[in-house]
């Protein structure tokens, strides 16, 4: 079973979310609150959860602000076919199931066939349906905060399944019942009645009375063939009591005799003992002269040979040394005589290269006196530039006013006149005289030919002397207020050229391109200055000056350190002169180089030679202090032990006297040998505890014929033989009746034993499979030879508890419970996925396992090995499905990643 796609609307913050996902490993990442858990959360209430309700589970699903119900739909793929489903969670809920090809399912027809397909008994709801889910598939689904929780418990709900699978896999048939469970139940309660749980017989119990019963009659019948016994033991104990007496005291006087002989041999050999170790002493005293004697002689004779071989090494070193010496002091002479010829080159170098200085600083001041003139023909440029710029900047300023705008409104104002002007003229009526014989005149104003004449008002054309005509131009409103806008335009445009003092508009615009001209000027008179870049120049000069001013003082305290020196006026013949001074420096400071190297590798054999002087001083120092040394040595053992013919005088002495006291001492232990100490001091204690022993078996034999005389007198039973024949017969009959009780419950323990004993098995049958299974995971995390062991409870329904095995690395076997935080997280995954793997054989091979930021505690070199459990998880099959707000920790390994909130 896969789950391929999901789809969301309405649910919590998600309005719509569509996520596929991946068969294999899927990430879904994004940061905190960007709905990560929410997708895992509706994904697992499609899987499981009525649609239908009003719970607090249904109502938490309501995206805030809208009132569509939440729909949440899946692509599943169970079985090798393609299912979609939808289900719309809220009062008035719905599911729908469609497989791929068939007509859909909804309601409860949907609901029924979705449980079958995910073998689990039905869609949860109503009263606990928020508990019930915590527990659905949850050894599959990992929510936030729970990654490192014991997945024990969480299989609960698929115990008898993962049972099954165990079962099927670990090849065992063993299997306990219900009714072998009862068995067990009834036979462990019947154990209880007559045990305690430390397996001790139960107090008031019907075997605790029957052998209490027991018990008692077993000392009835002790007690009663104990007075038996008394009383036969009292009549042989009074014979033999007496008979006992009788050997005892004939052998006390025995003893008596045999220790007064012993006690007198004794004190003889310790006599001998004594004088034994006074010669023994003696012996030993002679043995430790004549040891350090010849031990002495021998180290004296050892030390004359190391002395004579010392006295022989002194003269040559001491000749190699004066040799080392005199080589030493030609060598310092020839050091001084090339110290002088680096004194004597350097000097002269140091001469050259004053004089090269001067000879420098006399070019630079050629060069910079050379550019100062170059800098003043700019300054004098610039000068004329400056005022040239001025005059154009003065006459562009006094014609500021005949400005593009000021002749713009100018030209303006004169259309303006003109159309006014033209206006007036097709109002008013034009006279054009074109010949005339008579005389033509307007208002008394004569008119010659060729003349024209423009009327603006009602006038009298008159011609020759008789004929009068009166003339009325156009309209007369009209035509005044054509006159009026005419004289009105002239009147303004009379008006600019007065406040522009020009008589014309063509004055005007020669005005304006005067202005233009001057502005041009001034602008290109302004460019060249600036490429001239008068402030550099000014800022160059002062350098010059300055640093004329400095070569200057070098050039003259040179010249008053060195003497007279010639200075070239050109600057190539300076420059020149001033290679030639280089290349004698360069040349000087080659020799003073070389006399150098010459004066360091006489210096280099003076350290040779000075270092063969401390070596051969050393080795001459060593010689003769270890040879006053020796000397010292055998000065003081010849004055202590004396010369080699007293030592070996003497050394015959004490060899004679250690004879004659071995001898002394041979003869006492002979002596004391015959005596044999050590048998006379056995016998001695052995007569003496003989002696105690005899003493007190005549007083215990006495006392013993007093209790036995008492015992017969004091007797007061009158048949003791019948009392004791009935107490063994009524111990008889209860001890059968111990042993049969005995015998049934030892049939019942037995049953009890074998019956728990097979539940035992069933329990390990159960664990190896998924033992196996989960070990697989664990070594990729902690190395070959990790294991898990499970422990399943008595009953074998559930598992009781999970140990990490790691005994074959030397690291011992540890409780799930005693795990760091992080070492659980991956133990947890691990049995998850081995028991993700064990139930998938019921869902086409394939589970989907949900992890929601389940990592939080590890590190990142544990990252590294979840990858790989991860990775092998996928491998066998499984989908895994990664909710993370840290991508980076899962880099490479999802074949597909969904990004929310980015």
């Amino acid at each position: 079973m896969r789950i391929l796609n999901v789809r969301l609307e309405n649910y919590r913050t998600h309005e719509q979310l569509d996520v596929s996902l991946d068969q294999g490993i899927s990430l879904v990442h994004g940061p905190n609150e960007s709905g990560k858990s929410t997708v895992a959360e509706a994904v697992h209430h499609c899987l499981f959860l009525k649609p239908r309700g009003t719970s607090a589970v249904h109502t938490s699903m309501q995206r805030t602000g809208s009132s569509d119900l939440p729909v949440v739909e899946l692509q599943l793929e169970i079985g090798g076919e393609h299912y979609t489903l939808t289900k719309k969670f809220g009062s008035s809920g719905a599911t729908t199931l469609t497989k791929q090809g068939e007509a859909p399912l909804t309601s409860d027809a949907a609901d029924t066939t979705l449980a079958e397909l995910l073998h689990v008994d039905g869609a949860l709801g109503g009263r606990g349906a928020e508990k019930q889910l915590q527990n659905r598939w949850a050894h599959l689904w990992v929510w936030q905060g729970s990654s490192n929780g014991s997945p024990a418990g969480a299989v609960s709900e698929q115990q008898k399944t993962l049972q099954k699978k165990l079962r099927s896999l670990s090849g065992d048939d063993l299997m306990i019942s219900d009714t072998d469970n009862a068995v067990i139940n009834r036979l462990q309660q019947v154990y209880d009645e007559s045990y305690t749980p430390t397996g001790r017989l139960r107090t008031g119990s019907k075997l605790d009375k029957l052998q209490q019963s027991e018990q008692q009659l077993t000392a009835l019948v002790a007690e009663r063939q104990d007075a038996l016994d008394q009383l036969s033991r009292a009549a042989n104990s009074l014979t033999n009591a007496t008979h006992d007496l009788t050997r005892h005291t004939a052998r006390a006087e025995e003893v008596r005799k045999e220790l007064g002989q012993i006690t007198t041999k004794l004190q003889q050999a310790q006599a001998v003992s004594a004088a034994l170790k006074e010669k023994q002493e003696q012996r030993e005293t002679i043995e430790s002269q004549l040891k350090d004697l010849q031990k002495s002689d021998q180290t004296i004779r050892a030390l004359e040979k190391q002395q004579s071989a010392a006295d022989s090494q002194v003269a040559p070193l001491k000749e190699t040394l004066a040799g080392h010496q005199s080589d030493l002091e030609s060598a310092r002479a020839a050091l001084q005589h090339a110290e002088d010829a680096v004194r004597s080159r350097s000097a002269a170098g140091e001469n050259t290269k004053l004089l090269a200085e001067a000879l420098d600083a006399h070019v630079n001041l050629l060069r910079c006196s050379a550019e100062v003139a170059s800098l003043e023909k700019k300054q004098q440029r610039i000068q004329e530039l400056e005022k040239d710029r001025k005059a154009a900047s003065d006459t562009a300023a006094k014609l500021a006013i005949f400005s593009a705008t000021a002749i713009k409104a100018l030209r303006d104002a004169e259309r303006e006149a003109d159309a006014a002007q033209s206006r007036l003229e097709a109002t008013s009526l034009k006279i054009d005289v074109l010949t005339a014989s008579d005389a033509v005149a307007i208002d008394g104003d004569a008119l010659a030919a060729g003349a024209s004449a423009t009327l603006d008002q009602p006038a009298t054309l008159t011609v020759g002397d008789g004929t009068s005509i009166r003339l009325t131009p156009g309209g007369a409103d009209d035509l005044n207020q054509a006159k009026t806008h005419a004289r009105h335009t002239q009147e303004q445009l009379a008006t600019m050229l007065k406040k522009l003092g020009v008589e014309s508009v063509g004055d005007a615009e020669e005005q304006q391109e005067q202005r233009a001209r001057a502005e041009s000027s001034r602008n290109a008179l302004a460019a060249e200055l600036h490429a001239l870049d008068a402030e550099t120049v000014g800022r160059r000069m002062a350098e010059l000056e300055e640093e004329i001013t400095r070569l200057k003082s070098i050039r003259d305290r040179l010249t008053e350190s060195l003497g007279e020196i010639k200075f070239e006026d050109s600057l190539d013949a300076a420059r020149s002169a001033l290679d030639t001074a280089k290349d004698t420096l360069q040349k000087q400071l080659a020799e003073t180089k070389e006399a150098t190297i010459a004066r360091e590798q006489q210096q280099q054999q003076i350290n040779r030679l000075s270092e063969r002087i401390d070596a051969a001083r050393k080795d001459f120092q060593q010689a003769e202090y270890a040879a006053r040394d020796l000397k010292t040595k055998l000065s003081v053992l010849v004055e202590q032990f004396g010369a080699g013919d007293s030592r070996t005088q003497r050394i015959l002495e004490l060899e004679g006297k250690l004879d004659i006291a071995r001898k002394a001492e041979r003869t006492q232990q002979e002596a004391l040998a015959e005596l044999a100490p050590a048998q006379l001091e056995t016998d001695h204690r052995r007569l003496t505890q003989a002696q105690e022993n005899t003493g007190h078996a005549i007083d215990d034999a006495n006392r013993r014929a007093i209790e036995a005389r008492t015992r017969l007198e004091t007797s007061g039973s009158s048949d003791p033989q019948r009392e004791l024949a009935e107490a063994k017969a009524e111990l008889e009959r209860v001890t059968a009746q111990v042993e049969a009780e005995t015998e049934n419950h030892a049939a019942k323990s037995f049953l009890l034993e074998h019956l728990k004993e097979a539940q035992r098995k069933t329990s390990e049958a159960l664990a190896k499979p998924l033992e196996d299974a989960t070990s697989e995971f664990l070594e990729h995390l902690y190395g070959v030879g990790s294991k898990v062991r499970i422990q399943w409870n008595d009953d074998a329904t559930a598992i009781d508890s999970i140990r990490i095995d790691r005994s074959s690395q030397g690291l011992g076997i540890y409780p799930f419970e005693e795990l760091s935080h992080g070492t659980r997280e991956q133990v947890a995954l691990a049995l998850r996925l081995a028991m993700a793997k064990v139930l998938a054989a019921d869902h086409d091979g394939s589970l989907p396992i949900v992890l929601d930021d389940a990592f939080t505690h590890a590190d990142r070199e544990r990252i590294k090995k979840l990858q790989g459990v991860l990775y092998r998880g996928a491998e066998s099959g499984l989908q895994i499905i990664l909710l993370s707000c840290h991508p980076e920790n899962y880099t490479g390994l999802a074949q597909r990643e969904v990004g929310l909130g980015t």
